[in-house]
């Protein structure tokens, strides 16, 4: 019976991920298959091994991440209680470990009852970086050819393209040329508005920055409105369709920390297509992922505290069951 549910969830990600590849869905199935096994195979222990190495994942990322955060303008707060909700994690598994390993199952049941919210938070974070990741190389590996590059902003030195943002065009530079290779024409959008630090708009210097690297300045459009990615996304959708682009496919680049979360919004405008990301400094990589998360959370915040309500319940019940 173990085998076929584990079977059943297996076949239900890959088919899911057939239809539509830029879903946390595919990503929460295959833990759910992992899960399953793990209970298959080790009981009710090895599930909560899973779930403590699950959330102890997670409390390192927010330690590190809030350690980067804290050294970043107008972070700091923010950062450190990133870091107090990671040590706090940590203490957490060290005490459930300690508590087990006394056989204290009573306070050790109590305990994994009001860690079921963290353990639930911390599934979808694996789930959301280990599909995150897969999903990465194989858009890397096998990609499309597609009918625009859409690369989105990051931000200005004055009116040069900082250090990331040229990752990025570097990253849109290989796909524009990948396509066009085979026989698509290919254009590629520079989307990003003026901040209020910033000298002209993004889209002006990234321009700038492609056309001194010898694109033909008639494979450039620029999308100089937007202040978010969904404004990327939807104005350089406009752009597209103003040159007879309707129903064709895009690749959205940005860097790898935000290429599968930029991947979902172009599935929520409407957009065909995948993300690209471009490398991250690794310093920088823990603090990204971690705001990605919790913007992936907010996004359907009404849906996860729902379901973190009814998991509680449900192991409230479990653990006053005689």
């Amino acid at each position: 019976m173990i085998w076929t549910l584990v079977a059943l969830l297996l076949i239900a990600a890959a088919a899911w991920a057939w239809r539509e590849p830029r879903s946390l869905s595919v990503g929460v199935l295959a833990l759910l298959a992992g899960g399953v096994l793990a209970a298959g195979v080790a009981g009710r222990d090895g599930v909560i091994v899973l779930l403590l190495t699950a959330l102890a994942s997670l409390a390192v990322f927010s330690v590190l991440g809030g350690l980067t955060m804290r050294r970043q303008p107008g972070r700091s707060r923010v950062g450190a209680v990133a870091v107090a909700l990671g040590a706090v994690a940590l203490g957490y598994c060290a005490a459930l470990g300690w508590v087990r390993a006394e056989q204290a199952e009573d306070l050790a049941g109590w305990l994994l009852v009001l860690g079921t919210p963290a353990f639930y938070v911390a599934s979808l974070f694996v789930a959301f970086i280990g599909y995150g990741a897969l999903y990465g190389r194989v858009v890397r590996r096998w990609a499309r050819p597609v009918d625009v590059v859409i690369v989105l902003g990051a931000g200005l030195h004055g009116d040069r393209v900082s250090q990331v943002l040229a990752s990025r065009l570097d990253r849109a530079l290989v796909a524009l040329g990948r396509s066009r290779s085979r026989g698509r024409d290919t254009h590629v959008i520079c989307s990003g508005g003026q901040g209020p630090d910033e000298t002209v708009p993004e889209a002006v210097a990234m321009a700038r920055y492609l056309l001194g690297r010898g694109v033909d300045d008639s494979l450039v459009w620029r999308e100089d409105r937007s202040t978010s990615t969904d404004e990327n996304l939807r104005f350089s959708a406009e752009i597209a369709a103003e040159h007879g682009i309707e129903h064709g496919r895009f690749a959205v680049v940005t860097n790898d920390f935000h290429a599968f979360r930029a991947a979902m919004l172009m599935r929520d405008v409407g957009l065909a297509g995948y993300g690209l990301g471009a490398a991250t400094r690794p310093r920088l990589w823990a603090a990204a992922v971690l705001r990605e998360f919790t913007a992936v959370l907010w996004e359907q915040r009404l849906l996860h505290a729902l379901v973190a309500v009814v998991l509680t319940g449900a192991a409230a019940m479990t653990a006053a069951a005689p």
